[in-house]
């Protein structure tokens, strides 16, 4: 059943993760509870995702230019 090249089970893992996070984050986006307080958690969550991109960012730049 899922093994065709139509519909792989890979495919369908994606869509459903997919499916299960956007149902999560609009969960949150609606939820009563959505308080000032739960935004900010949400952002701090965010920031700081951000801020490991922007480090690991820095180091691939930092030896790319050693190799250069």
């Amino acid at each position: 059943m899922f093994t065709t090249n139509k519909f792989s089970f890979t495919k369908f893992a994606i869509s459903f993760l997919t499916g299960a996070t956007a149902g999560i984050v609009a969960g949150l986006v609606i939820a009563p509870r959505l308080s000032r307080k739960t935004q900010r958690e949400i952002r701090n969550g965010f920031d700081k995702v951000v801020d490991k991109v922007e480090e690991k960012v820095g180091d691939v730049a930092s030896v790319l230019r050693k190799v250069v």
